[in-house]
């Protein structure tokens, strides 16, 4: 018993100790940050793993550590709007974010009413759907999903502003 023991914790430590540094898909490339503020930049990596963040509009470098429970986090200052900008994190492996825009963040929700599209009968959608085209506009598209647990990440990816979508 005591041999299982070991080598499970064995295994546990080196797993731990190679994990990459992962972020939520709400932080990505093509996301909208709150200009002339401290945002949250978070994820997951190895315990006590260092985190480096350098960001694309300063020279400030950030730095953080995993948890005990593999997560890490920190604040960032963003500058008035503009970009695009890139963001890069780097733990065990590096993620390059890119095409980070500063801006106005704007959280729409609700029920049914929020996923009706031009398609369901609003005037003129069909002529401004192929117009529908500015790459200062990002959505961050979550598609419907259920859960009886509060959730850490959601399959979602962020989108600029297109005709198609």
């Amino acid at each position: 018993m005591k041999k299982y023991f070991a080598f499970l914790l064995f295994t546990l430590f080196y797993l731990s100790a190679i994990a990459d540094v992962r972020l939520p898909s709400i932080i990505g490339s093509h996301m909208v940050l709150q200009q002339n503020s401290k945002v949250k930049i978070w994820g997951w990596s190895a315990p006590a793993e260092s985190i480096t963040i350098t960001v694309g509009w300063d020279t400030t470098t950030y730095v953080t550590k995993g948890s005990r429970g593999a997560t890490w986090v920190t604040e960032i200052n963003t500058p008035a709007a503009g970009g695009p900008f890139i963001i890069k994190i780097k733990g065990a492996n590096e993620i390059v974010l890119e095409d980070v825009m500063i801006g106005e963040v704007w959280l729409c929700g609700g029920q049914s009413n929020m996923e009706w599209s031009g398609d369901q009968g609003l005037q003129q959608s069909n002529e401004e759907a192929p117009n529908a085209k500015n790459k200062n506009i990002r959505f961050f598209y979550v598609p419907k999903s259920t859960s009886s647990t509060p959730q850490d990440n959601v399959s979602a990816r962020w989108i600029v502003c297109n005709s198609e979508d």
